[in-house]
């Protein structure tokens, strides 16, 4: 009887091990994922036409606005669902051609764009596009 009384208790002592494995492993699980949601980056993108003298430009930027950073590895720009290889295409398309020799800044965004950190990618200066490309096609560059 009290061999069997012994094996009883080791099943149980067994069971409830097994139990409390379970259980840990789903909360680990659940902190994982706690963690992870703590952390999400959140990219937005911008466009303005002041720069931050006041200057008339066309400016594209992008910032993260998450509880996160953001690592950035790729980045495409279109313009009507195209896209657009660099900055001298962007014009050609939104000034019918007329913009290929206009000067424009650009920036690289790989790498990790930290928490609250913003930065532009491309400008263009306005008072050019305008002259070369008219009102009109500066209008729909900055759409």
């Amino acid at each position: 009887m009290s061999n069997r009384h012994d094996v009883v208790l080791s099943v149980g002592a067994v069971l409830i091990s097994a139990v409390s494995l379970g259980v840990a492993v789903s909360s680990n699980r659940t902190q994982e994922r706690l963690l992870a949601a703590s952390t999400w980056p959140y990219v937005q993108y911008g466009t303005g036409n002041r720069d931050a003298n006041g200057d008339d430009v066309i400016n594209f930027s992008i910032a993260n606005a998450g509880v996160g950073p953001a690592r950035i590895q790729t980045f495409q720009l279109l313009y009507q669902g195209e896209p657009q290889a660099n900055a001298g295409a962007l014009l050609s398309h939104c000034c019918d051609g007329k913009g290929k020799n206009l000067a424009t800044v650009t920036s690289s965004v790989e790498g990790v764009l930290k928490v609250g950190e913003s930065g532009s990618f491309l400008v263009f200066a306005a008072k050019k596009i305008r002259r070369k490309c008219g009102n009109a096609s500066m209008r729909s560059a900055s759409k």
